[in-house]
């Protein structure tokens, strides 16, 4: 049997290792971890990865596009109004962009 997770190292805690050990009870297991690549991860579907490439060849060709009459800042605005409705806060994005930035 094989199983693969995929998450954020800060997510991991103790639910996950009990997820572990109930799935395979006393069986040994081996356990490798490794930087996922997510443009690489994206690509193995192969549906995915055809959305993907259409859509940077839209861009390409200036092919359908979606045109906004807004100014950046109102769409800025508009984005921050609706994040802090839904709970992000500063320090919440600061970590957010951290972890992106650091994998």
């Amino acid at each position: 049997m094989s199983t693969v997770y995929r998450f954020k190292a800060r997510k991991l805690d103790l639910n996950f290792l009990e997820q572990i050990k109930a799935t395979f009870g006393n069986k040994e297991i081996e356990i490798i971890v490794s930087e996922c690549d997510e443009t690489e991860y994206l690509l193995k579907s192969e549906v995915n990865k055809t959305k993907l490439l259409k859509a940077i060849e839209n861009l390409k060709d200036r092919q359908n596009l979606v045109e906004v009459d807004k100014t950046l800042m109102k769409v800025m605005a508009e984005i921050s109004d609706r994040a802090q409705q839904r709970g992000l806060t500063p320090e919440i994005l600061q970590e957010v962009l951290a972890d992106n930035n650091n994998g």
